[in-house]
C-alpha cells in the first residue's frame, strides 16, 4: 500500500514470486489481507497490475483457493480487467478464470458476474484472438462453466476427467457416499440449469457453433466439450468433423 511506486511494484513482484511456490499458494489465499491486497493493486500502473494478474493466476492453481478466490470478489476484477490490458496480462487473467471455474461451487457465481457472459462472447468471437494463447483459455473457462458436477475440463486434450466436489481431494469419499450423491444431482437439476439457461441464451452458443475453420486444435475441442455438455449428449452424437 505504499504510495511509493518502486516499493509497490517491488512487494507486488514478491508476492509474485511467493506465489509460485507451491506451499505458500493456500497460505497466501488463506490470509485474510493478501487477495484484498492483490485486488486494490490494479489501479496502479501497468507493471503493477501485470504483477498483480500473474499472481492471481498462481493463486487460482490451486484447487483449495478456487472458492476462497470467488468469495472474494475475485472475478469482478478479472472481468473488468480483461478487455483493458495487453496479451500478456489478458492471459493470466483468462487462466485465473478458467482455473477459477473448475470448482463446482463457483460455476454459477462466475455466470452471474456483471458483464462476464458478455466479456467471453467478446473474446471468443475476436478473430484476431484466434492465434494467441487468450482464446483458448476462455473456450476453456466455457467448457468448465457447463460441465456437470463432478468433472472439468483440461485445455491440453479437452477431456473431462473424475473430480472431487469443491476440487478437495480430502472430500473424494464423501462424493461417493449417499449425501454426495444427493448434492450433485441437485446441483445438476439446480443450478446447472441456471447456468445452461444463461449460456444458451447469449451470444456464447454462436460462438461456440461458429465454424471451426482457421481455429487452434485445442479450441476446437474445447468447443465440441462444451456444445455436448449444453446439449447433454455423447461425443458419437455431436462432432464438428461430421458437420
Amino acid at each position: 500500500k505504499s504510495t511509493n511506486s518502486r516499493v509497490r511494484r517491488g512487494g507486488a513482484r514478491m508476492l509474485e514470486r511467493i506465489s509460485t511456490l507451491e506451499e505458500s499458494k493456500v497460505a497466501m489465499a488463506q490470509d485474510p489481507t493478501t487477495v484484498p491486497l492483490l485486488l486494490s493493486l490494479f489501479k496502479f500502473d501497468y507493471n503493477t497490475q501485470i504483477t498483480a494478474a500473474r499472481t492471481l493466476a498462481e493463486l487460482a492453481e490451486a484447487p483449495r483457493n478456487r472458492p476462497m478466490l470467488v468469495a472474494m470478489k475475485c472475478v469482478p476484477t478479472i472481468i473488468e480487467f480483461l478487455p483493458q490490458g495487453d496479451e500478456e496480462m489478458r492471459f493470466e487473467l483468462a487462466r485465473a478464470l478458467a482455473d477459477l471455474a473448475m470448482a463446482v461451487d463457483n460455476r454459477l457465481p462466475i455466470v452471474n458476474c456483471s458483464g462476464a457472459i458478455a466479456e467471453l462472447t467478446a473474446i471468443m468471437t475476436d478473430e484476431s484472438a484466434q492465434s494467441g494463447p487468450v482464446q483458448p483459455e476462455i473456450f476453456r473457462c466455457v467448457a468448465n462453466l457447463v460441465a456437470p458436477a463432478g468433472s472439468v475440463v483440461t485445455i491440453e486434450a479437452s477431456t473431462v476427467e473424475s473430480n472431487v466436489v469443491g476440487e478437495l481431494e480430502e472430500v473424494a469419499e464423501w462424493r461417493r457416499s449417499s449425501e454426495g450423491i444427493a448434492w450433485r444431482n441437485d446441483y445438476n437439476t439446480t443450478d446447472l440449469d441456471r447456468i445452461h439457461m444463461k449460456v444458451g441464451n447469449s451470444g456464447i452458443i454462436g460462438a461456440l457453433m461458429a465454424q471451426p475453420h482457421g481455429r487452434q486444435d485445442s479450441v476446437r475441442r474445447l468447443a465440441e466439450e462444451s456444445i455436448r455438455n449444453l446439449m447433454r449428449v455423447s461425443p458419437t452424437e455431436f462432432d464438428f468433423a461430421k458437420m
